[in-house]
């Protein structure tokens, strides 16, 4: 009986494949070898949804994404995020499959899940702020990053040729919402940099900042690119080399928790963020320590904005001291400018 409620649950809640194949029609550029990376992590990301949905937060789940490949397993768990949330929203009996997912097999992929949330949130059209109320309070805004993704790539001439905010945005959510659109932009181009660079510039100058932060994160959670194309990246980004270097620094510590890091993971923390992969695991971690409780005022200025901002500042003095040490060496070597 379970088995056949499941499997009604995923015949009337569940994303067919089909409209993937569709959504990337809809994208600019030709077929690449990223482009076709990309598509199959947003293959691997609906199958976990749509098995989430049909088996709900049970060790049958677990083990069907544990046994997906390492380097995609985390798109896997984010699906789940989204349909472990869609059954909790739909519940007429307030059950919490997706909190107790976090805490227990989903706890490695925690930011994965959260920002699956932000799926179901765009798919049954809920309230942003009450369904962000209940979520871990540094974890929450990752929701509105998967909102924005969602909505950036389903709706793309829209949302992201057009620039359009979606109505009713307010407080920090409009940034998370640019976050997320960032990550969309990236999978959306196929990691094509100069395209990528050259839509981010179309922006308000107001919104690039979050837009280079999701892009960050993306490029090295997602990737995969060359080293020439990562330098690309990092160059292409000017004054927002703190923030993409922010976004990527997130992803790495994603990937570290999990054990699923690669040596792709390795090459783009060192170019993008400027330090192997320890090191910056120790900067997301060392800065989140004592973070300010999120009051009242939780909507407007959060403390997970707190902990992004510590994050550049650590990476901006790491910018310093390399400018300081070279001017050193010239000195020691008697080069005048």
């Amino acid at each position: 009986m379970a088995l056949t409620w499941g499997f009604l649950r995923r015949t009337l809640f569940g994303v067919s494949l089909e409209n993937i194949d569709q959504l990337w029609i809809n994208f600019p550029g030709d077929s690449t070898e990223a482009q076709r990376h990309l598509k199959q992590i947003s293959f691997t990301f609906i199958n976990g949804c749509n098995a989430a949905i049909e088996l709900g937060n049970t060790d049958v789940l677990v083990s069907q994404l544990e046994a997906i490949q390492p380097n995609l397993r985390g798109f896997a768990y984010e699906g789940a995020g989204m349909g472990l949330a869609l059954l909790d929203y739909l519940s007429p009996w307030g059950e919490n499959r997706l909190e107790n997912f976090i805490n227990t097999a989903g706890a490695k992929y925690s930011h994965l899940v959260h920002i699956g949330v932000g799926f179901a949130i765009v798919g049954l059209k809920r309230g942003i702020k009450k369904s962000l109320a209940p979520l871990d309070p540094l974890q929450r805004w990752l929701a509105i990053d998967g909102y924005g993704f969602c909505l950036g790539m389903n709706h793309w001439q829209h949302f992201v040729k057009k620039a359009i905010v979606p109505k009713g945005l307010t407080g920090y959510a409009y940034r998370a919402f640019d976050q997320g659109l960032g990550r969309a932009i990236w999978f959306s181009l196929s990691a094509d940099i100069i395209r990528i660079s050259e839509l981010v510039n179309s922006f308000p100058l107001s919104r690039q900042a979050d837009l280079w932060s999701g892009i960050g994160f993306a490029s090295i959670y997602a990737g995969e690119v060359d080293s020439d194309a990562l330098e690309l990246l990092k160059k292409s980004s000017g004054k927002n080399q703190l923030d993409l270097a922010q976004g990527g620094a997130m992803a790495v510590k994603c990937r570290h928790v999990a054990g699923n890091q690669t040596s792709y993971t390795a090459l783009a923390s060192s170019v993008l963020c400027g330090m192997p992969i320890e090191a910056v695991v120790k900067v997301v971690d060392t800065t989140s320590l004592g973070l300010p409780f999120d009051t009242e005022a939780w909507f407007e200025n959060p403390a997970y904005e707190v902990w992004r901002q510590r994050i550049q500042f650590q990476f901006n003095n790491l910018l310093v001291q390399n400018a300081e040490r070279v001017l050193v060496d010239i000195s020691n070597n008697g080069v005048r400018c």
